[in-house]
């Protein structure tokens, strides 16, 4: 894992860094729904021999929406450094590859920008995650 301190391992024998992520890879596991932890880098161009690096969270393994690959990626804040630009330049991007779904708390949805994701689901009940993650395997 490429980051400076890795997580924690969870039962299933997963590292996630956050509440959030232990959540969702969770709801995830309950499901069935096979997912892998930060495995997939983007090295996103921002401008001349400027790059940043982005590592979404969740890539949901032997599924795809519309043929893009699904990156889930939880979000505890829309400040500088939270990710939120990551998430932008990759959908620029890698728009037509990836379908990045964020998760945050409802009070945080109204101001992620709507070029960060392509589709955003609350932290607080994962309910209505359910039909869009059920509609990965029709």
């Amino acid at each position: 894992m490429p980051h400076r301190r890795p997580g924690r391992t969870l039962p299933n024998g997963h590292v996630v860094r956050s509440n959030a992520e232990a959540a969702l890879c969770a709801f995830f596991g309950e499901m069935n729904i096979s997912h892998e932890h930060w495995k997939l880098t983007f090295d996103l161009p921002v401008g001349d021999d400027q790059h940043m690096l982005f590592i979404p969270a969740l890539h949901l393994t032997g599924v795809k929406q519309a043929e893009r690959t699904v990156l889930v990626q939880p979000l505890d804040s829309v400040v500088r450094g939270s990710g939120v630009r990551r998430m932008q330049l990759l959908r620029r991007r890698h728009g037509a590859e990836y379908r990045l779904v964020i998760v945050a708390r409802r009070a945080l949805h109204s101001q992620i920008p709507t070029d960060a994701y392509a589709h955003v689901f609350p932290l607080e009940n994962f309910q209505p995650l359910l039909p869009f993650v059920r509609g990965l395997y029709v």
